[in-house]
C-alpha cells in the first residue's frame, strides 16, 4: 500500500508494527474465518499475509518482484498455511513489464497512469528500467488453490486488470484506490458489479481507517470523488447476494 511512513527509531518501529497488525486484523477479520482461503495479491513483504495466516486462513501470497518474493518465501517457510506465487496478476496469462520504483518496492507498478500520479503526487521521482514478469489470473489461482473467501488487491494502479481476470463472485474483495484515478475506481466497481451484487465501504490512509459504511456503487463513487486531492485507501466490496 502506498504512503507508509518510516519509523523514527527501533522502539517506535515495534509500536507501529503492533498497531499495524491490530488494525489490519480489525480490517480483515469480518471477512475471513479460520480454515478459509485468502488471496494477497501484491503481497510485497507479507504484512497482510501474516495477519491472514494468524486468523487461521490458508493464504496465497502473490508477488512479482523476484527478491521480494524470495523474502516472502523465507519469511513464511515454516508456515504451512502460506503459499507464495512469484507472479503478477492481470487480465490474461502471459508476461508484462513491471516498473520498479526507486523509493520502495511497494511503489513498483505495471500501470503508466499510476506511475504518472505517483510521480506528481507521491514523490516517486526515480523509476528503474522495466523488467518482464510472469502474469497469471485470479481465475487461474482459483483453479489451483481454491476459491478465496477474501481477496486483497494492492497492485499500484493495476487493480482493474486483476479484476478483469476474475469471473467468479467472491464474498469479499478489498482493492486499493487513489483519488487521482477516480475513473479507474469507477471501472473497478463496474467490473465487480458484473460478477454479482455488492456494496462498497471506503477506508482511507495507511492503516486503513473506515470512512463510510457500506454504500451502493454510485454513492461510493460520489464519496470517493469528494475526497481531497492526494487521498487514497482501500475499497471493500462485500457480496450481498448468495446466488451461485
Amino acid at each position: 500500500m502506498t504512503g507508509s511512513r518510516p519509523a523514527r527509531n527501533r522502539a517506535h518501529g515495534a509500536i507501529k508494527l503492533r498497531y499495524q497488525r491490530r488494525r489490519l486484523r480489525q480490517f480483515i477479520s469480518p471477512h475471513l474465518a479460520e480454515g478459509e482461503i485468502a488471496f494477497d495479491i501484491g503481497a510485497n513483504v507479507g504484512d497482510w499475509t501474516e495477519v491472514m495466516s494468524d486468523l487461521g486462513a490458508r493464504v496465497v501470497a502473490v508477488e512479482p518482484q523476484v527478491e521480494v518474493a524470495e523474502s516472502l518465501r523465507e519469511r513464511f517457510v515454516a508456515d504451512p498455511r502460506v503459499s507464495v506465487v512469484r507472479s503478477a496478476v492481470g487480465a490474461a496469462p502471459g508476461t508484462e513489464l513491471l516498473h520498479p520504483a526507486g523509493t520502495a518496492t511497494t511503489h513498483s507498478s505495471m500501470s503508466d497512469q499510476w506511475r504518472a500520479v505517483a510521480t506528481e503526487h507521491r514523490g516517486v521521482t526515480v523509476w528503474h528500467e522495466p523488467v518482464e514478469v510472469p502474469v497469471t489470473t485470479m481465475d487461474a489461482l482459483i483453479a489451483e488453490f481454491g476459491q478465496p473467501a477474501f481477496a486483497k488487491v494492492d497492485v499500484e494502479g493495476y487493480e482493474l486488470q486483476v479484476l478483469s481476470g476474475l469471473n467468479t463472485a467472491l464474498d469479499a474483495i478489498a482493492f486499493e484506490f487513489h483519488r487521482e484515478t477516480h475513473d479507474e475506481l469507477s471501472r473497478c466497481i463496474d467490473r465487480i458489479g458484473e460478477l454479482g451484487s455488492y456494496r462498497f465501504a471506503l477506508h482511507v490512509g495507511e492503516w486503513p481507517d473506515r470512512l463510510t459504511g457500506e454504500l451502493p456503487p454510485d454513492r461510493a463513487l460520489d464519496r470517493a470523488a469528494a475526497l481531497p486531492p492526494g487521498s487514497w485507501g482501500m475499497v471493500v466490496a462485500r457480496r450481498t447476494d448468495t446466488t451461485a
